[in-house]
């Protein structure tokens, strides 16, 4: 719970504040509001008048007049506000990008080795792109990673996947590129399998493993599977 200023010696009080942070609100919560007056002798005060105002759907309700329900009858009160949803829950990944590692990629330092990262990308959609943890002094990295929530993925996208050797002192260094188009992961099962990196220096080739699957035609194939089993046993 959290309250106003008290406005003194008046039956219309404007306030103009914002209240944020402490309603510890969830997706389905009403919101109640209550007028109270306020008494220097009393630590709640007295109840003038309250409301409930349902969960909508469209997440706010803007420059509204509501009316309250008054302790004393005879009287008609309003309550003009504004509600905005600022935080929604997140929905969940529409992919899952697992990064296994990758092999024979070139050096790009003095050491000849590199500090290799991958990061992932729909093309076209630069605030999509995700990163793999950095790998020092190897050629041949492990991550075993999977990257998700980012990719705000639709269909017919293409997916980037870039090597690079991390560099402390300027611009890192691509190691090798491929682009993913969407054909080869949107289906059942997705994509499995190997990736033949362009690389910069033709004397390399080296290859990234990666497993993509699209969530719904997962889900799908499952929905599909307990269907079809729940037919077989009531044939029996």
């Amino acid at each position: 719970m959290t309250r106003t200023r008290h406005v003194e010696k008046t039956l219309e009080p404007k306030w103009g504040e914002e209240l944020t942070g402490n309603y510890a609100y969830q997706e389905g919560d009403d919101l109640m509001f209550e007028i109270l007056d306020y008494d220097r002798g009393s630590v709640v005060g007295d109840l003038l008048c309250t409301c409930v105002i349902p969960n909508k759907a469209d997440g706010f309700l803007l420059s509204s007049s509501k009316d309250l329900g008054p302790k004393t009858t005879g009287y008609n009160p309003t309550l003009r506000l504004r509600i905005q949803v600022t935080a929604f829950p997140e929905p969940p990944p529409r992919t899952t990008i697992l990064i296994r590692h990758a092999d024979g990629l070139p050096p790009a330092d003095a050491n000849g080795k590199s500090d290799p990262f991958c990061s992932v990308q729909l093309v076209g959609k630069p605030f999509s792109r995700s990163s793999t943890t950095i790998k020092a002094r190897t050629l041949d990295p492990v991550w075993n990673e999977t990257l998700t929530d980012k990719h705000r993925y639709e269909v017919g996208d293409a997916i980037s996947f870039k090597v690079w050797d991390y560099d402390k002192a300027g611009g890192n260094d691509l190691l090798g590129e491929y682009v993913l188009e969407g054909p080869h992961f949107h289906k059942p099962g997705g994509f499995d399998g190997e990736l033949n990196l362009q690389c910069p220096d033709p004397k390399y080739a080296p290859v990234l493993s990666v497993k993509i699957l699209v969530r719904e035609l997962e889900e799908a194939v499952q929905v599909s599977a307990s269907e079809a089993t729940e037919a077989e046993e009531a044939e029996t």
